[in-house]
């Protein structure tokens, strides 16, 4: 898995765990390790925005999508689509408005 850090850096857990069929756990463990020997090649890692982060953008531009529709557009569940969007309207509340509107007229339709 070193070998592999080495010559791909941006490599997440996962992906190690695909093409090394290790644990998640190890490939956690090992992906740590190297770049704590290594502090300069996770510098160079591209920074990567939180599932959280991309679900308030997403929101941001389309408050009103169905909480299914978000999860499978960011590639997570469902339960943190609904708190971030609870979270996301608490701060935006003219945002959730937008989002009631349009709920109720999908509704009635």
């Amino acid at each position: 898995m070193r070998a592999l850090l080495a010559e791909e850096p941006a490599l997440s857990a996962l992906e190690l765990v695909e093409r090394t069929g290790c644990s998640e756990r190890h490939a956690m463990n090992v992906s740590r390790q190297y770049f704590v020997q290594h502090p300069e090649q996770k510098a160079a890692l591209p920074v990567h925005l939180t599932a959280g982060a991309r679900i308030e953008a997403l929101l941001a531009e389309e408050p009103a999508l169905p909480t299914g529709e978000v999860a499978a557009r960011i590639g997570c569940c469902r339960s943190l689509v609904t708190r971030v969007r609870a979270q996301y309207f608490a701060q935006h509340p003219e945002q959730q408005a937008v989002f009631e509107q349009q709920a109720r007229s999908a509704k009635q339709q």
